[in-house]
């Protein structure tokens, strides 16, 4: 489903923005438009990013790195092994993790 997808959340001098591009299969990038994708960058970079904009249905496997480049040069990567993984929660996600 969304693989080959990248989030890209730049930042030059105070103004950011985010965007999200996909492989196509000749092998160029294309911007995907998700117009809830939302971002904030300051000490810390935060990036919302809404699983129907990844096409990814309850229960789908996901997998992420987060990558800190400048320019085309990639200078950490974290977790730096293995990719962060997660299954999208489905609408019974709160009532089973969350009490008051």
């Amino acid at each position: 489903k969304p693989a080959g997808v990248q989030v890209v959340l730049r930042r030059d001098g105070r103004l950011a923005d985010v965007l999200m591009v996909k492989r196509t299969p000749k092998g160029d990038w294309d911007v995907v438009t998700c117009p809830e994708l939302a971002s904030a960058i300051g000490r810390v970079a935060e990036v919302a990013i809404p699983f129907r904009c990844l096409s990814a249905d309850a229960h789908d496997p996901l997998a992420f790195f987060v990558t800190l480049s400048e320019g085309t040069v990639e200078r950490e990567q974290h977790p730096r092994h293995q990719p962060i993984e997660i299954e999208v929660p489905d609408e019974r996600f709160g009532v089973r993790n969350w009490r008051a």
